[in-house]
């Protein structure tokens, strides 16, 4: 074979390899394409368990007003939730209120110190004042509220043991009693449930100084929503009432 022979086949045995290197640098390439595009990863949630935390708060009331009072002495008490959660919560006001079978004189003016029409019925002996300074007198003397705010269905409660009177009341919307509004994060009731309570005017023989007259209020939240089956939820006052009071 001479040299030109040899050329000639130098020349067309080029082309192969060329190609054959072409096809592995390919490969190669889809390798590293494909090294790049698969691969595993774990991601792990963390979930943090909501919960409610509410406080109740009274910026008006004094102790020291509060330690010694006669009938007809009126306080400042402004019971008021606030909503310390990320948690929308409903609220509720549970007031304690003691009541007398003592004869209860007339604070009206000009039968000041005559014995009222209600005579000896278990009356309580305080009155809530709503923010315009109206009270209820009688057996309804814990009504007059705030707006915003209801008494449940079924209260008040009477509870003889302790000679009280127990009232329950929801944080509604303003302008319909029936549906409970949600309390916000970091946000407080509109209005406090009452701005004042008075002590009723119990004739003075039968006020008796050694009692303990004291109004005790609670504050309780639930979450205000996935109240029932099937994730789904209730604003009805009363039915939100029966969550709490049977957790």
């Amino acid at each position: 074979m001479n040299s030109n022979q040899s050329e000639k086949k130098k020349k067309n045995r080029s082309p192969a390899i060329a190609a054959g290197v072409i096809l592995l640098l390919l490969i190669a390439a889809l390798m590293i394409t494909l090294a790049f595009m698969s691969g595993t990863d774990e991601v792990t949630n963390a979930f943090g368990a909501g919960k409610v935390d509410i406080a109740l708060t009274e910026t008006n009331w004094s102790p020291a007003a509060a330690s010694n009072i006669v009938p007809g002495t009126i306080l400042e008490k402004n019971p008021r939730i606030i909503n310390n959660e990320r948690t929308d919560v409903y609220v509720f006001l549970r007031v304690t209120v003691p009541y007398t079978n003592a004869v209860i004189e007339s604070s009206e003016d000009g039968h000041k110190g005559e014995v009222s029409s209600d005579g000896t019925l278990d009356m309580p002996v305080y009155r809530f004042i709503d923010k315009d300074g109206n009270y209820n007198t009688g057996l309804d003397a814990a009504q007059n509220i705030n707006p915003g705010w209801v008494l449940l269905e079924g209260y008040p409660r009477k509870q003889t043991d302790t000679k009280t009177y127990e009232y329950v009341y929801a944080h509604v919307f303003s302008n319909n009693s029936a549906r409970m509004i949600p309390l916000m994060e970091g946000t407080a009731t509109e209005y406090p449930l009452f701005d004042k309570i008075q002590l009723v005017n119990i004739s003075d023989e039968n006020f008796d100084r050694d009692r303990d007259y004291r109004v005790t209020v609670e504050a309780f939240g639930i979450q205000s929503q996935y109240l029932e089956e099937n994730n789904t939820t209730t604003d009805v006052p009363e039915r939100v009432w029966s969550k709490i009071r049977a957790s």
